[in-house]
């Protein structure tokens, strides 16, 4: 997400219209080299599969390892294209474990300290312009759909939103 902000500031700064948003970034992702007191205070757990889904796979004793495992994910086999010949190159295929479409993961998300101002609003802008993540040069396989829900799973932006009608 700290990607996207960046990406966000970019384009706002070439409208001359970032000025407000920077001491949110600062907030909620930090800076880079940062000491105690300028730190993120954004903090974004693991992403887990929804409470409800880890709980009914833990009370099926039926189920072993490898059948949650292979239920989830699949396996994917690439190889390099040599461009000259069209043939695959030597010892270049490779396997990589996925996600299949349409799982379901949650992260929460905690603060350090209240967020004020701009804050929540660079952070819904963020997080609507989330779409891939991964390492690697292809930053995933798919595309992601997140969306900020309050403790009870409720989707409530009206908040956030009311931020940028002010201005």
């Amino acid at each position: 997400m700290e990607e996207e902000c960046a990406n966000i500031l970019y384009a706002l700064k070439a409208q001359k219209k970032d000025g407000v948003f920077h001491d949110a970034a600062k907030h909620l992702f930090g800076c880079s080299g940062s000491s105690e007191s300028d730190k993120a205070f954004l903090h974004i757990s693991d992403a887990r599969l929804p409470y409800d889904m880890q709980k009914a796979i833990a009370h099926n004793k039926n189920l072993s390892r490898e059948q949650v495992l292979f239920s989830l994910t699949a396996i994917r086999h690439q190889t390099a294209i040599d461009e000259k010949t069209g043939a695959s190159k030597d010892k270049s295929l490779r396997a990589m474990r996925i996600i299949l479409r349409e799982t379901s993961f949650e992260a929460d998300l905690s603060f350090f300290h209240d967020p004020s101002g701009m804050d929540l609003p660079l952070l819904a802008a963020c997080v609507k312009a989330f779409r891939r993540t991964g390492t690697g040069r292809n930053r995933g396989r798919g595309e992601l759909a997140a969306m900020l829900c309050d403790e009870k799973g409720k989707i409530s932006l009206t908040f956030i939103f009311r931020h940028f009608k002010k201005r």
